[in-house]
């Protein structure tokens, strides 16, 4: 007899607010292939604790993931007492989660986002002979030249970056040449002080730290050479690890570079330098264990929010009561795996 194929969800859940949303879809220049694909629930809670009396107006914004070539967001449920929406920053499209109230009348705020993913491998075949060199108009691309307090231009940075491609010929031996610089010279040390703020001038004197910091070094590298480059914020699963029941997500981040005749290919040079992949695989491709939440440093929000421009799309919130950052928040991004098929008897 043949197997009768059974197939087990998780427990539907109610909620206050169901938020049909309408996912957008970023275009994305990529000419890389699907990979294996790996399938997971992700429940992310946001608490505000403490809202104090005097509070005249309180906006949340919480990082919202959306569909694009190598992931697929769906089943997107909300609860939340207050009415939330999807918005968008106007300079990079950006998508937050968002809602605000005025004159709160509760002490403490809570918002459970819900949602499934497929997050596929990124594959890259890059033949070098198929690479052009950069436009001569790169005006297009101003977005993704723009030096700024998180990715700064020093005058020892310029220097070396300089010397880095002083005897590459081409464009995409530039770029290898770059991407093993920091890859050889920085080493993957979280326990080291200013770990994770990106702080240029920091990585390129200790030369210790973690993603943020190899990734924004490698940036200011670029922006010093006029070649466009996209930073990534993530969400982060453990790497290979089996989650049958909801386990944490952390932060992680890489970057995208140009290259003409393919289009933006992602680089991981921390992931590399730690030992989850190849040079090779991880020039041009990436992994699935993570969720693209964004890219950009130096970036507003949407609405924009009060005060400077933020470091980079956080897996954390950001609040603000009465137009200044609110820090009393408890938040968790749990993922676990998906629900597999059984087959009866």
């Amino acid at each position: 007899m043949k197997k009768r194929k059974r197939l087990v969800y998780p427990l539907a859940r109610k909620s206050i607010f169901f938020l049909a949303i309408l996912l957008f879809v970023h275009p994305q220049d990529l000419f890389a292939e699907r990979g294996e694909v790996k399938k997971f629930r992700v429940k992310y809670i946001c608490k505000v604790k403490e809202i104090p009396s005097y509070c005249r107006s309180l906006k949340v914004w919480i990082p919202y993931p959306v569909s694009g070539e190598y992931q697929h967001i769906s089943d997107i449920t909300i609860k939340s007492p207050l009415p939330v929406k999807v918005t968008r920053d106007p300079e990079r499209g950006n998508n937050f989660l968002y809602l605000e109230a005025r004159k709160p009348q509760f002490k403490d705020l809570q918002i459970l986002m819900e949602f499934d993913v497929d997050r596929y491998k990124v594959i890259n075949s890059i033949n070098p002979r198929k690479i052009k060199e950069l436009p001569e108009d790169l005006s297009s691309y101003e977005t993704y030249l723009k030096a700024s307090r998180y990715a700064l231009i020093t005058g020892d940075v310029r220097q070396t970056a300089l010397k880095i491609v002083a005897e590459k010929k081409d464009y995409f031996d530039k770029l290898n040449a770059l991407f093993d610089y920091v890859y050889e010279n920085m080493v993957y040390d979280k326990s080291v002080a200013g770990c994770g703020t990106g702080d240029v001038v920091r990585s390129y004197n200790v030369r210790r730290g973690g993603c943020v910091d190899f990734h924004t070094l490698f940036m200011a590298f670029c922006y010093a050479l006029d070649i466009p480059v996209k930073y990534i914020a993530n969400a982060y699963l453990p790497f290979g690890e089996p989650a049958p029941d909801y386990r944490p997500m952390g932060f992680h981040c890489n970057v995208e570079i140009l290259l003409p005749g393919y289009g933006w290919i992602p680089l991981d040079i921390s992931h590399c330098k730690k030992g989850l992949g190849s040079r090779q695989f991880y020039f041009g491709s990436l992994d699935y264990y993570r969720i693209q939440l964004g890219e950009g440093r130096n970036i507003n929000l949407g609405p924009i929010q009060n005060g400077d421009r933020l470091p980079e799309i956080d897996l954390k919130p950001h609040v603000e009561i009465n137009g200044l950052p609110y820090k009393n928040i408890d938040f968790q991004a749990l993922y676990k795996d998906a629900p597999t098929e059984v087959f009866d008897e």
